[in-house]
């Protein structure tokens, strides 16, 4: 595999081990349909996660 299609082979295995529910370690409740969601992909790709995560993580420390 060439380097550039590293990070879509990355992203297709983090997909299939989602949709197992494999590994994911939080859930995204839209309406009355939930996801199970990896955070690290969460914080990753959105700073409104990122911060909730932070918040969660310095309160879990106190």
């Amino acid at each position: 595999m060439d380097v550039s299609g590293h990070s879509l082979f990355l992203l297709q295995q983090l997909n299939v081990q989602r949709e197992f529910g494999f590994l994911c370690d939080c859930t995204v409740a839209i309406g009355n349909v939930y996801f199970k969601a990896h955070r690290a992909v969460l914080a990753a790709f959105s700073n409104y996660f990122k911060m909730i995560f932070i918040h969660q993580s310095r309160n879990d420390c106190s």
